[in-house]
């Protein structure tokens, strides 16, 4: 099971993401970010630490990568298949249906 490395969320459109140690998640997405609503298309947001920091590496960026990244939830890793469809669980409560 993938562990969580860091959450973020954007409140509303265009603003900086703000690091959060504890989130509440339901069927619409992440309680407090601006793409949690009905009928929304992207509920939740998922980036690998290891592949990110690749990324990284190969272009020589020196920040916050998750930050930079503006995805919800950073965690170790994800393994190298596709997930489309599949059902992830992530940390100790939440699992997840990639779409």
């Amino acid at each position: 099971m993938p562990f969580v490395q860091s959450i973020l969320i954007r409140s509303e459109r265009k603003t900086s993401p703000v690091r959060l140690r504890d989130v509440e998640i339901t069927s619409l997405g992440i309680h407090g970010d601006h793409y949690a609503k009905e009928n929304g298309n992207r509920q939740v947001t998922l980036i690998a630490a290891d592949d990110l920091a690749a990324v990284a590496d190969a272009v020589g960026f020196q920040g916050d990568v998750h930050l930079a990244s503006r995805r919800n939830i950073m965690i170790d890793t994800l393994p190298d298949e596709d997930l489309k469809g599949k059902i992830v669980g992530v940390g100790e409560k939440v699992i997840l249906e990639i779409t």
